[in-house]
């Protein structure tokens, strides 16, 4: 017995209940992490909200499960006339949903917690929302022993200082975001506008936002001193003009090349991807929504 609900069930545990119903709990949890794998999401979904009706069972210890099966893109399934409402709907349901298990969750989990919903935030686009979050919590206890969570306010600052010219566009659904890339890339074959000359008609960076980001990354350093994001940021507001030398005019093959040349080596080659142009940076590329899968949140080190 744990605490007060009897069973703790584990995707293909070894320990299995011998009564009837902590074995079809087991197996509905099997189901739900089968599901889940082969794609299959309203079937895991309609396991899922039975699993949670279960008085036997702490579902919130698998809120993570609860947060990808709200947030994993269906709509391609869905019929055309619904899309619109259902992308509208979505994000509100998942933050009530978050801010929820943030009130109602242990405190050891709640930065965890509040780490997917600014990440949530984030691929969504919603910047200045998912920087709104972290200002709120990370004055207070247990928020402010994160070093991960200063790394994300310093970063989105970062990005929110860049121009608007040189910032990522705001949502849009993926079907539409597909269509206008297929168009951009028929324009840049004709008529292709060279960096340097977008760059001198683009004003300089927001001081003031780059001071406050820099204010979050020595926050997150003074946590944890080996936080590599935030030093690498840091380096990069020092000396913005070190960094990668990119060749544009290579061909397509001899980046393919590069790249398998890149995949070939030893897997404990270091990950240069902090050292991206200040230009281009965004919180998407060092935070990574992953949802269920490839998600890790550690401020252990």
């Amino acid at each position: 017995m744990v605490g007060k609900y009897k069973f703790n069930p584990e995707p293909n545990g070894p320990d299995r209940p011998r009564t009837v119903r902590g074995a079809y709990i087991y197996n509905l949890v099997d189901c739900i992490y089968a599901c889940i794998l082969r794609g299959e999401l309203d079937r895991a979904r309609r396991a899922w909200g039975i699993l949670v009706r279960c008085p036997d069972v702490n579902w919130k210890e698998r809120w993570r499960w609860g947060l990808y099966l709200m947030t994993a893109e269906t709509d391609a399934e869905a019929p055309a006339g619904t899309q619109t409402q259902t992308q509208t709907q979505q994000p509100k349901e998942v933050e009530r949903w978050l801010k929820s298990l943030q009130i109602s969750m242990p405190e050891g989990d709640r930065p965890a917690i509040l780490a997917e919903l600014v990440l949530f935030h984030i691929k969504g686009h919603r910047y200045r929302a998912a920087l709104d979050e972290l200002e709120t919590y990370l004055t207070s206890y247990p928020y402010l022993l994160s070093a991960s969570l200063h790394t994300y306010a310093g970063m989105i600052c970062f990005y929110l200082a860049q121009p608007k010219a040189l910032q990522g566009s705001e949502y849009v659904p993926q079907e539409r975001a597909e269509r206008r890339d297929r168009e951009v890339s028929v324009e840049s074959s004709s008529t292709a506008t060279s960096v340097d000359s977008i760059g001198r008609n683009v004003p300089p960076p927001n001081e003031g936002l780059l001071r406050q980001a820099r204010k979050w990354f020595e926050a997150a350093l003074k946590i944890n001193p080996r936080e590599q994001v935030a030093l690498g940021f840091i380096g990069l507001m020092e000396n913005p003009d070190t960094r990668p030398d990119y060749a544009d005019d290579k061909s397509d093959e001899e980046m393919e090349l590069e790249l398998q040349s890149m995949d070939s080596k030893s897997d404990a080659g270091t990950d240069k991807g902090s050292e991206s142009d200040s230009r281009t940076a965004t919180p998407e590329r060092y935070g990574a929504y992953g949802g269920f899968r490839g998600r890790h949140y550690d401020d252990s080190d």
